[in-house]
């Protein structure tokens, strides 16, 4: 959703390097990125990153590379290793939204949360072309803080990110599901019950919510893999 315009920065020209045979690399790179044949343009950008005045960020298109080839234990690791090697602070918030939200789900997906957890709370909070970046934020951090039990934390987390939209839209719909869950875990499971009524009705196949809403209505312990 937001990868082409991070990436479309690179290939213009203030991120060219004007050493010949780098540029070279670069432009097949280029060609690879464009045609979706992130195999052969992997090496290319790694052809580019072994000159000493390389910009980093290219390990982040890299990454993305890996990703949609479905090798994410390759891109979490170049993610890992890129953002515990940076100061996060001094990124763009808003040039940078696109690789740390491709980062941060890969490291949920990780378990990885304290890593996705200072890199969540580098997102911006602004709006912009009706794009609502609190929105996604919320839903991030909540999902961190899920992930390190830190239920309260998360609900508040996931409760912002609604705010008072009335959307079942995704991430939306999500952050219902979550907030039902965690209703659920602290005991609360009038409330849980409604919001899991309020996802199911918009989705009945929406995750495993049929499993939960059995599982409540027979006081039956809640499992659940969040991932």
């Amino acid at each position: 959703m937001f990868l082409p315009a991070f990436a479309s920065m690179f290939w213009s020209s203030k991120w060219r390097l004007k050493t010949d045979w780098v540029e070279k690399h670069y432009l097949k790179a280029y060609k690879f990125y464009t045609s979706k044949k992130y195999d052969s343009c992997i090496p290319e950008l790694d052809k580019v990153l072994e000159h000493p005045n390389a910009n980093k960020d290219l390990e982040l298109l890299k990454a993305e590379c890996y990703s949609n080839l479905g090798n994410s234990d390759m891109a979490y690791r170049i993610y890992k290793k890129y953002f515990e090697s940076i100061d996060i602070s001094i990124l763009s918030a808003s040039d940078y939204w696109a690789p740390k939200a491709s980062a941060i789900e890969l490291l949920v997906n990780k378990k990885d949360f304290d890593l996705a957890l200072v890199i969540a709370q580098s997102l911006p909070e602004e709006k912009f072309n009706g794009f609502d970046f609190s929105l996604w934020k919320n839903h991030m951090k909540g999902m961190c803080f899920l992930g390190k039990d830190q239920y309260e934390v998360a609900l508040e987390c996931f409760k912002t990110a609604v705010g008072r939209k009335r959307s079942m839209n995704y991430p939306y719909i999500d952050c219902h599901y979550f907030i039902s869950f965690i209703y659920a875990k602290l005991g609360k499971k009038g409330l849980a019950k409604k919001k899991f009524q309020r996802v199911y009705a918009a989705d009945p196949t929406y995750k495993n919510v049929s499993d939960f809403m059995d599982a409540i209505e027979s006081d039956s312990r809640l499992n659940i893999s969040l991932l």
